[in-house]
């Protein structure tokens, strides 16, 4: 495959080799291109006039040209000044200038000593045209007119044939590599192109994953958030009910529940002042939190049953240290657990188990239930419940939430874990 024709293809339709400007109405010829004209117009009626004198000696005999006349100075300006037009139509310029040439040899004048307005249009021919086009015009050219030049202007002689087809040649493979160079430069400014767009592709997505990073971290303190409202605060909502209900009861029982509530209470509003904190806080001034974990499932149980509900906590197989993700969810879960045991079965008793791997060694099984006859689904919101299946199903664990066949509410969660060594 030739290197334009690659280009061509790298390209595709964003960049390719520059091709003739459409026919615009009122279009002028470019400053540069008229000098041109100018230029290369006067260099061939010089070179015209000088040789009006010469004669070629052959063996047979001298070769006499037609002495320059008005005839052959119109010739040479219609060749010439065709040059004004290359950008345009560059194989109407290059047609013209070669039959412009091609009659002087034929009418015998003298002609310049290199045919400056054919090597001009089949540069430009190189640099505006396809390879495929422009190397088969060029081969037309170099034909037609090294004919020309041994039928008509030096019959039998060969170096002034060679001289204007080694200078075509030349002029063509400077065009080529004009264009080589062009496209060569618009595949560099399209690859720039690229590469900022690609940036500000990658700059867009890391937006995006920032959003969806905080939305998802925003989902997870709200979930906290209830959890530690539904939990902390609904036990302070129970123990300011036995306050209430105990007033008329001795003093030390009132005073001790007033202290449980004032406890629980600025716990609860510690921790709320953190996840609030995180929430609006910049990420280098939010206060840092520690995440719950298993080994104060006891400090949880204890505070529950100061509240009078009979807790029973058992911690199966060997106690180690689990990943983060399955410490919190686990403890969320018994805690979401016990606040719906308070809600919607007052004063039944709650069981615990917690099992490291006695079932199964790669999970960690918790379940939670109560004894209040099926009562705690009722009247259920459904949050906190489907706060538990999310939690579960974020670490890839499994959850049956129902009634027990005896009666009761049963939480039976099973959290896939990961190695770790004893606590």
């Amino acid at each position: 495959m030739e290197v334009d024709d690659y280009a061509t293809m790298v390209t595709s339709a964003v960049v390719r080799a520059p091709e003739p400007p459409a026919p615009q109405p009122g279009w002028r010829p470019p400053i540069s291109d008229v000098a041109l004209v100018v230029l290369v117009t006067t260099l061939s009626l010089v070179s015209f006039l000088d040789q009006s004198s010469l004669t070629f000696e052959t063996d047979d005999a001298d070769l006499h040209y037609a002495g320059p006349d008005t005839t052959g100075a119109v010739e040479i300006v219609l060749g010439t000044s065709a040059l004004a037009w290359r950008r345009r139509a560059p194989g109407v310029v290059l047609a013209v200038s070669v039959l412009s040439s091609f009659v002087r040899y034929w009418q015998r004048y003298p002609v310049p000593a290199l045919p400056f307005a054919v090597i001009i249009a089949v540069y430009t021919t190189a640099q505006l045209w396809p390879l495929a086009r422009s190397a088969w015009s060029l081969l037309a050219v170099c034909a037609l007119m090294a004919f020309g030049v041994l039928v008509f202007l030096s019959p039998g002689e060969y170096e002034e044939a060679l001289t204007e087809v080694t200078t075509l040649v030349c002029a063509w493979s400077l065009g080529r590599g004009v264009r080589l160079q062009k496209v060569r430069t618009r595949l560099l400014e399209q690859h720039a192109r690229l590469l900022e767009d690609r940036t500000e592709q990658l700059a867009r997505e890391r937006a995006t994953l920032a959003a969806l990073s905080s939305a998802r971290e925003r989902a997870t303190i709200a979930r906290e958030l209830h959890d530690i409202v539904s939990g902390d605060v609904g036990v302070i909502v129970l123990r300011a009910g036995a306050a209430r209900r105990s007033l008329r009861s001795d003093e030390p029982a009132v005073r001790d529940a007033l202290t449980s509530i004032e406890a629980l209470g600025k716990g609860a509003l510690a921790d709320m002042r953190r996840l609030v904190g995180v929430l609006h806080a910049d990420p280098g001034d939010a206060l840092p939190i520690r995440s719950p974990r298993l080994d104060q499932l006891e400090s949880l149980v204890d505070s529950v049953a100061q509240t009078g509900t009979v807790v029973r906590l058992e911690v199966t197989g060997e106690r180690r240290t689990l990943p983060p993700a399955t410490e919190l969810n686990a403890y969320r879960i018994v805690q979401e657990g016990l606040s719906n045991a308070l809600k919607h079965a007052a004063g039944s008793s709650v069981e615990v188990r917690v099992d490291y791997g006695t079932d199964a060694p790669d999970v960690l099984h918790v379940i939670v239930r109560d004894h209040g006859g099926g009562r705690s689904q009722a009247g259920s919101s459904g949050r906190g419940l489907e706060g538990m299946r999310q939690r579960v199903a974020s670490v890839g664990g499994t959850i049956e939430l129902g009634l027990a066949d005896d009666g009761g509410f049963v939480v039976d969660a099973r959290l896939p874990v990961g190695g770790g060594g004893p606590t």
